[in-house]
């Protein structure tokens, strides 16, 4: 449940999002050891880079996004 929003995911949507993600991150001629940078505030579809990035064999690399407010 997102606590901003109240929208409610079930694991089944949340795998399909991934799913779809990693796909189209694999369609992007990335390979073994290349590295996308990820800087995202929290919510439901936070997690999709890292994990996708890493079914897909590339590097993620995190940013945390308090650097990035004054």
């Amino acid at each position: 449940i997102d606590a901003l929003t109240d929208h409610k995911d079930t694991y089944a949507d949340m795998a399909d999002r991934l799913t779809r993600f990693t796909v189209w991150l694999q369609k992007q001629n990335l390979k073994k050891d290349d590295v996308i940078s990820i800087c995202t505030y929290n919510h439901l579809n936070s997690f999709m880079p890292l994990v996708g990035a890493t079914l897909a064999g590339v590097i993620a690399n995190t940013w945390w996004d308090a650097t990035l407010t004054e």
